[in-house]
């Protein structure tokens, strides 16, 4: 003869879970959540998001901010700015939020001039009927005033 408790409540017991425990396993998940999540983040830094490393101007990496938030910042310091970079046939270098499919590009919405910087050489620029453009999203390092950005000379040490 038994006089434990009934089958019944002994198959209960053996289902049911710890508060404590679910809450340890429901905190590793988030966590676990959120660490895949930012490994697969990518994009075209429109929206914050990272933009691809090789094309960065100056010494830095993140997400960047959109050239809107630029001109709206009132940090004093230099800002990763995203965007697509053009130089017209007078050789004004901006940082523009889009470029037109048009040949030859166009820079179109909120635009920064961007001072110190040479876009001959890079890999990731063409050039057509007298305008120069990046051939995919860029992020420029630089103090941001008055519509200008002045990038941030690499710093090595």
């Amino acid at each position: 003869m038994f006089f434990g408790p009934s089958r019944d409540a002994r198959q209960t017991r053996r289902h049911t879970v710890n508060p404590a425990r679910g809450l340890r396993l429901v905190l590793a998940s988030g966590v676990l959540g959120v660490g895949l999540l930012a490994m697969a983040c990518g994009g075209d830094g429109s929206s914050g998001t990272p933009v691809p490393a090789a094309g960065g101007v100056g010494n830095a990496s993140g997400p960047g901010i959109s050239i809107a938030q630029a001109l709206a910042s009132k940090i004093d310091g230099p800002l990763l700015v995203n965007g697509w970079l053009w130089r017209q046939a007078n050789g004004e270098v901006r940082l523009c939020t889009t470029l037109s499919a048009t040949t030859p590009a166009r820079c179109g919405g909120p635009s920064l001039v961007v001072v110190r910087l040479e876009l001959d050489g890079r890999p990731d620029v063409q050039s057509q009927l007298g305008t120069t453009s990046s051939t995919k999203p860029a992020q420029v390092l630089g103090t941001v005033s008055r519509g200008v950005i002045t990038v941030t000379p690499n710093i090595s040490g």
